[in-house]
């Protein structure tokens, strides 16, 4: 008798979802896209009407009391989340560096040592508050 046929080669798996390949890009970055329970599915993502091609929008800034402004418009809610995600770890860097030159500043007035200042590395140097030698 023959040899019994090989079995046909597995099909290929199917390609991540925009959700899978935006939350592996905030991974990579040290970001959570943050689920809610909301009509796009993220924190800081709204809809959008009269753009169809990018219906969703990313927010900035503080979520209530009509104080938030947006970043832009994205196709999809992901995208978007991203986006917002950024933005969100910008802000907070921002301020943990304010904190710094607080600390650094009435360090400075009240050591009569050498002076040290603070500068923002941008992101090929990490994207942190650093201190350097005056």
């Amino acid at each position: 008798p023959p040899p019994p046929a090989p079995a046909p080669p597995a099909p290929p798996p199917p390609p991540p979802s925009e959700d899978e390949v935006h939350a592996a890009a905030a991974a990579a970055e040290g970001l959570v896209l943050v689920r809610a329970r909301t009509a796009t599915g993220y924190t800081g993502v709204r809809r959008v009407a009269g753009n169809a091609d990018r219906p969703f929008r990313a927010k900035a800034g503080r979520q209530s009391a009509k104080q938030h402004g947006h970043l832009d418009d994205f196709a999809t809610a992901a995208e978007a989340a991203l986006c917002h995600a950024r933005n969100a770890a910008r802000a907070v860097g921002e301020a943990a560096g304010a904190l710094h030159l607080l600390r650094r500043s009435s360090e400075a007035s009240a050591s009569s040592s050498g002076v040290e200042s603070c500068r923002w590395s941008s992101a090929a140097d990490s994207g942190r508050w650093s201190s350097h030698a005056a």
